[in-house]
């Protein structure tokens, strides 16, 4: 683990399997029932990077993340090996999945203050789930400074009857949501803090234990219901979405 900005070992986008994300992206397209100009016009991004990216070409950071945005999905799990499985039942670990800033424009500061403080990995392009904040004591560390209102880890995955979408989150501080543009289920349930959620106008307050259970086709944000004290770890919450995606076949 980096400490502050000394020497890491985290591995840059290109030492990815980038045709696990092509495979993905168009796993997600037919299962929107998509074509390339579709994708295209809901993320914000040309056809020829599409295109480019489904060859298994690449992309930046910022790229990936519009056509997260784009499915309404996280970019965790558009990398997931797994996603196209034939398994009926899959047991999930605790230490399973990988921790990505809640907010891309705080992946993006961070990859800024990284540059500066080691010039030499200007040309690198560093993923938004770096192997730094799988650590807890540096994840709080920067969510504690202001550096990150907070993180996600990405644990679903796939099996034979579609794509499950399961999370864990972390929040030092308010983090927005957009609508997920297609109406899904999701629980909120609190697994330690307090929390403060609202969606469509309706403020709740949760304390540990509690769940807010709510569609996703409207814009939504949470927040600690108080600061959350240095040395204190932050809310933590469980996200499960009521719905299986069901994918093509491979």
């Amino acid at each position: 683990m980096w400490e502050f900005f000394g020497v890491g070992t985290e591995l840059g986008m290109e030492e990815r399997d980038l045709m696990v994300f092509a495979r993905n992206v168009r796993a997600f397209r037919a299962l929107r029932g998509w074509g390339v100009r579709e994708l295209s016009e809901r993320a914000g991004v040309s056809t020829k990077t599409i295109l480019k990216i489904e060859r298994g070409e690449g992309c930046t950071i910022r790229t990936e993340q519009k056509i997260a945005l784009g499915f309404g999905a996280y970019v965790g799990r558009l990398w997931d090996p797994d996603l196209l499985s034939d398994e009926r039942e899959r047991l999930i670990r605790r230490d399973e999945g990988r921790w990505f800033f809640a907010a891309v424009e705080d992946a993006e500061q961070h990859l800024r203050r990284l540059i500066q403080a080691q010039p030499e990995l200007a040309e690198t392009r560093l993923r938004s789930d770096p192997d730094e904040i799988q650590d807890e004591a540096e994840r709080h560390r920067l969510g504690h400074a202001g550096l990150s209102r907070g993180f996600v880890k990405t644990m679903g995955g796939g099996m034979s009857a579609g794509y499950f979408q399961y999370n864990l989150g972390e929040f030092f501080s308010r983090d927005v949501t957009p609508p997920d543009a297609f109406g899904y289920t999701y629980v909120c349930h609190l697994l330690r803090g307090g929390l403060r959620m609202s969606i469509r106008g309706r403020v709740f307050e949760m304390e540990q234990g509690d769940s807010v259970v709510f569609q996703g086709d409207d814009e939504y944000w949470l927040e600690p219901s108080v600061p959350v004290p240095v040395g204190e770890k932050p809310p933590m919450v469980h996200f499960v979405c009521l719905g299986v995606l069901k994918l093509p076949s491979r």
